[in-house]
């Protein structure tokens, strides 16, 4: 449950906005950046990755170069929807 004053400062401005209890999209971006980072030459040929949508466009930015102001309108990412994405891009 978050406040919804809170979410409304989030929304203004979510790349350095961040709600109590929680990060920035910038923050949450560099974490994706880093395990991407650690990981990707490890991956099998096929893998799967479970995330949330935030997660998962944080990760779209990256492997797209996409701005991270550009996430939410680049990305539409429904519940619970699949994502594929065939590397290298």
């Amino acid at each position: 449950a978050i406040n919804p004053a809170d979410l409304q400062v989030w929304m203004n401005d979510f790349e350095h906005a961040i709600v109590p209890g929680g990060e920035s999209f910038t923050l949450l971006y560099r974490r994706v950046a880093q395990w991407w980072q650690t990981h990707q030459k490890t991956m099998a040929q096929d893998a799967v990755i479970v995330a949330h949508a935030g997660t998962l466009r944080s990760l779209l930015c990256l492997l797209h170069h996409t701005p991270l102001s550009k996430a939410f309108e680049a990305y539409k990412i429904a519940y619970g929807q699949v994502v594929v994405v065939e590397l290298p891009l």
